[in-house]
C-alpha cells in the first residue's frame, strides 16, 4: 500500500484547522496508509545518520519538514503532503507519473512531492541538506538567520543545477555567478529584497531549470502545472488582481465572497494551502469554530467533509 507521509511536531499540538485539512484525506485518500511523523517515530523511518536531528530542531518547523520529507521519500518512496493540504479526489493519477519517472511535483512547489525510493534528485537534494545542516551546527548562539527556503527550494534548485551541470559536462556560468552573488545563502538583506541584478540572474536560472526538467531530465522530476490541476486555486481567481502572494491568499480564502466552486474544480486532486500565510486568528479557532466560520476556507472544508 502506498504511504502518504506528513510531519508535525509535536504531533499532539496540531492546529485545529490543519487537523480538519487532514480529515479530508480520510475521505478522499482512504485507500492509502497515512503516516504522521514527529520526532518520536521519525528514527524508525530514517536511515542511521540520514539527518542531524539535533541541529535540525534548531530551525523553524517548516524547514524541519523539508528535510524530513526528502530523507523519508529518499528511503521509502511514496508521497509527502504538507499538513495544510486539502484532498479533493484520489491521487492515483498523480502517482501514475511515477510509472515513467522518479519524482513528481506541482511545478517546483515542495508542499506535495511523490517519488520512488532512491530517486536521483532526492539523493542530490539530501546531500545539500546535510551540508547546510553542518553549516548550521557550526553557528554559535540561537537559531541562525536563514531564509524559509534554506533546506527546501534552495537545496532543490542546487540539486537540479547539479544534474544539469553533470549532463552538460561543465558548470553553467550563471550558476557560478549565482553563488558569487550569494543567492540561496543564509545571509539575506534586512528588507528581504534582492538587487535587480540578482533577480534577473535568478530568473534566467529558473528558466534554465524549467527547460531542462521539462525536456532532458523530465524523468528525474515531472513538474505538473499548478494551474491546470488547480493546486493553488487563489491563482486562478481574479488572476490579474494586484498584491503579493500572501495578500492574494488571504483575500481569497478569508475575505472574499468567492464560491466554493472556485476552489473545488474539475480534475483537481489536491489543494495546497499556506499555513504561514493563514491569519493567526484563524489558527486559534477550534475545529467547531472553523467549520462554523463563513470564510471560503471554512466553506470549502465543509464541502469536502460533508460530501
Amino acid at each position: 500500500m502506498t504511504k502518504i507521509f506528513t510531519f508535525w511536531e509535536p504531533r499532539g499540538a496540531l492546529v485545529p484547522y490543519l487537523a480538519l485539512c487532514m480529515k479530508t484525506w480520510e475521505r478522499a485518500l482512504h485507500a492509502y496508509d497515512v503516516v504522521v511523523l514527529d520526532y518520536q517515530n521519525l528514527p524508525q523511518y530514517l536511515e542511521d545518520g540520514a539527518l542531524d536531528l539535533e541541529t535540525l530542531r534548531r530551525l523553524r518547523l517548516s524547514m524541519q519538514k523539508d528535510a524530513v520529507m526528502v530523507a523519508v521519500l529518499h528511503r521509502h518512496g511514496g508521497i509527502f503532503l504538507d499538513a495544510d493540504t486539502l484532498a479533493v479526489a484520489d491521487i492515483a493519477p498523480l502517482l501514475a507519473f511515477l510509472d515513467h519517472g522518479e519524482a513528481v511535483s506541482f511545478n517546483m512547489h515542495v508542499a506535495c512531492i511523490a517519488a520512488r525510493p532512491g530517486a536521483h534528485l532526492l539523493d542530490r537534494w539530501l546531500g545539500h541538506i546535510r551540508r547546510r545542516l553542518a553549516a548550521v551546527r557550526q553557528h554559535d548562539g540561537g537559531p541562525p538567520n536563514v531564509p524559509w527556503s534554506y533546506l527546501g527550494n534552495d537545496c532543490l534548485y542546487a540539486a537540479m543545477d547539479d544534474i544539469i551541470d553533470a549532463h552538460e559536462g561543465t558548470p553553467f556560468p550563471l550558476a557560478a555567478a549565482e553563488r558569487a552573488l550569494g543567492l540561496g545563502r543564509p545571509q539575506i538583506p534586512p528588507d528581504g529584497r534582492r538587487s535587480l541584478r540578482a533577480r534577473l540572474l535568478n530568473g534566467m536560472l529558473w528558466r534554465r531549470r524549467l527547460f531542462y526538467f521539462r525536456t532532458i531530465h523530465r524523468k528525474r522530476l515531472t513538474m505538473l502545472e499548478r494551474n491546470r490541476f488547480a493546486f493553488m486555486p487563489e491563482r486562478l481567481y481574479r488572476p490579474r488582481e494586484a498584491g503579493t502572494d500572501e495578500v492574494r491568499y488571504r483575500r481569497y480564502w478569508f475575505e472574499s465572497n468567492a464560491g466554493v466552486d472556485t476552489a473545488v474544480r474539475e480534475g483537481q486532486m489536491l489543494i495546497g494551502l499556506h499555513n504561514s500565510y493563514t491569519p493567526d486568528w484563524y489558527k486559534r479557532l477550534s475545529e467547531a469554530e472553523v467549520l462554523a466560520h463563513p470564510c471560503l476556507l471554512s466553506r470549502t472544508l465543509r464541502r469536502l467533509l460533508d460530501r
